[in-house]
């Protein structure tokens, strides 16, 4: 999970979005069904773009990318049974793969509720190492959300540790490359690979950060930058 920034909707889904929660409270207090299309108005292929360019197209949890597989899901940070102000709120909307969202369901807690990669900035609560993420001391809600997202399943084990050793090879050419026009063109591979849009970027950019940090001698003219 890294920090995620949201981007503007246009003002004429932000109206759409308004309409159908009066809409859907008015219904509601008149105690009449609630038609399936109104319920799910958030669900606008508008709205979906956006959430994809936010994320990269990754889930917006476990950093995995499924677009090549599956539609991804329009989720519900705080869960859209609690209120139209939920279920109508882009704020409160991100993408996120089956599996995530499966294992979230409906759970929430006012009191340390799941991390919001929107508000929260996830270094604050986990720390990598290697392919794991693990919560730092004290913070109950990067363990809480760790638990119940289950974030070092087996597959997400895998595909980090891929990733961390792709990386890894293009540090060994680096150090071993003598052609500054070799290195530049490895160095700037390192920084794409560092990038949000990449998959499982928490876990690499902790990896890169301890390669440099290990090896000044090195590295000591690398300050890599995300893109």
């Amino acid at each position: 999970m890294i920090k995620l920034s949201r981007n503007r909707l246009s003002d004429d889904v932000v109206k759409k979005l308004e309409q159908s929660r009066e809409k859907y409270i008015e219904l509601a207090a008149r105690k009449l069904p609630i038609p399936d299309a109104l319920a799910t108005a958030y669900n606008r292929v508008e709205i979906k773009e956006c959430l994809i360019n936010e994320s990269a197209g990754k889930c917006m949890y476990c950093e995995g990318k499924m677009l090549h597989v599956d539609y991804g899901d329009i989720e519900h940070i705080v869960p859209k049974n609690l209120g139209p102000e939920f279920r109508y709120s882009y704020e409160n909307l991100g993408l996120s793969c089956r599996v995530c969202n499966g294992r979230k369901g409906g759970f929430h807690d006012a009191t340390s509720p799941l991390l919001n990669p929107y508000c929260d900035d996830p270094d604050e609560h986990f720390l990598a190492a290697g392919p794991m993420i693990v919560h730092k001391l004290g913070s109950d809600r990067g363990k809480i959300t760790k638990v119940k997202l289950e974030l070092n399943r087996k597959d997400l084990l895998e595909k980090r540790a891929e990733r961390i050793e792709n990386i890894q090879s293009l540090f060994e050419q680096f150090s071993k490359s003598k052609e500054r026009a070799i290195r530049k063109v490895l160095f700037e591979q390192i920084c794409l690979e560092c990038g949000s849009g990449k998959e499982y970027a928490f876990v690499v950019r902790a990896y890169a950060q301890a390669i440099v940090s290990d090896n000044p001698a090195v590295f000591n003219e690398m300050k890599i930058e995300y893109y």
